[in-house]
């Protein structure tokens, strides 16, 4: 980021694998954006949750649907890949926690890119009103996630929900480093992450998700990793890789680089690249401590390069995928996942090269250096 930073302030793209300006002027746009919105919190729902403080995360799960049959359309039924629209509205938490996490995001690289103190100083607010304000706080936990009305207060599955707050992580640490996280502040966001952690751990709903054996147990790792790293707990990364490459990898894709449970679902295409993001944030958190993820798998599976040269082997003949993909596939979250992925095969980066020109203005250009692969 500090050398695509310095490109674009020599306004010279000479030494960058791709042109930077596109993601700029793109970044720009999205500051300003949300330059003027928010701050967003929890309180702010209109529906309050069955523990009656409305400090609690509450949402609902985006597939479930008023069952027409009834009439107090109770027991809610689920229709995959049809997200209910009730689901962003104000009467749930997802759209804010979304609108917030974005936001912190735009402002944050902002203030990093173009040296805006009152950017970076915006973000922080917005990160001390969801998380540190005492009357506004969100509590640390999501017991109330992705319920479904008739059925349950709410599920393990909702704790994917929470992956919106690993951008306002990794902001945070930009954000102490420019001085606009004071080191109060960062003590108490330290503490909040921590006791999230904890709860993930240790309670019915994260055991629950800890044992899915689908992208949801992915992104529980991934979470689990980063916010307890953020919280300064030490010994849970490990832990968590270890489990990553005897059970993730192992039991979520097959010798030809296939992901049979996210090939199952309606929107296939999606699944495997968002499953793909899971594991690659996984990979990045493992240069810190542990193994490398893209490494040759061993035994009768295959490995996170197999995964992705099996998705990018579809670049230029999208057409042609086998698996059903009831809404037009787009390639967004693949050519993230190569980016962040540059410079591990021949294969990859000849669909990063194929993908790159559709795609000059995705933030991602701006966080990798032009997708320069990482030293």
């Amino acid at each position: 980021m500090a050398r695509a930073r310095d490109a674009l302030i020599a306004g010279s793209d000479v030494s960058q694998p791709a042109p930077l300006q596109p993601a700029m002027d793109r970044l720009r746009a999205d500051a300003e954006h949300y330059r003027d919105l928010g701050p967003w919190s929890v309180t702010d729902k209109t529906k309050t949750p069955p523990s009656g403080d409305k400090r609690d995360y509450y949402s609902v799960g985006p597939y479930w649907w008023p069952n027409p049959k009834t009439k107090d359309g109770l027991p809610y039924i689920r229709r995959d890949g049809e997200t209910n629209p009730d689901r962003n509205t104000d009467a749930f938490d997802t759209r804010a926690m979304g609108d917030f996490s974005k936001a912190v995001e735009a402002l944050t690289l902002s203030g990093f890119f173009d040296r805006r103190m009152d950017d970076s100083s915006r973000a922080a607010e917005l990160i001390r009103h969801w998380f540190i304000t005492p009357g506004t706080r969100m509590n640390p936990n999501l017991t109330f996630a992705q319920s479904i009305p008739g059925r349950t207060d709410g599920r393990g599955i909702g704790i994917i929900d929470t992956y919106r707050l690993v951008p306002v992580v990794e902001s945070a640490r930009l954000l102490e480093r420019s001085g606009a996280l004071s080191p109060t502040d960062m003590t108490a966001l330290r503490q909040w992450f921590g006791q999230y952690a904890l709860w993930m751990a240790t309670s019915e709903n994260g055991r629950e998700e800890r044992m899915a054996e689908n992208n949801h147990g992915i992104y529980f790792d991934a979470q689990l990793a980063q916010f307890a790293s953020f919280a300064g707990d030490e010994s849970v990364l490990p832990i968590v890789m270890k489990g990553v490459v005897d059970t993730r990898i192992r039991n979520q894709i097959d010798r030809k680089g296939r992901m049979p449970r996210e090939l199952k679902r309606t929107r296939s295409f999606h699944y495997t690249a968002f499953t793909l993001r899971g594991l690659i944030d996984l990979a990045e958190l493992s240069r810190c401590e542990g193994p490398d993820l893209y490494a040759p798998a061993k035994g009768r599976h295959g490995g996170l390069t197999d995964a992705l040269e099996f998705q990018a082997s579809y670049i230029g003949r999208l057409d042609n995928w086998p698996y059903e993909h009831r809404r037009p596939i787009d390639t967004d979250l693949l050519f993230d996942n190569l980016c962040r992925s540059a410079g591990r095969t021949p294969t990859l980066d000849d669909a990063l090269s194929q993908l790159r020109a559709e795609h000059l203005d995705d933030r991602v250009m701006l966080l990798t250096n032009g997708c320069e692969p990482s030293p």
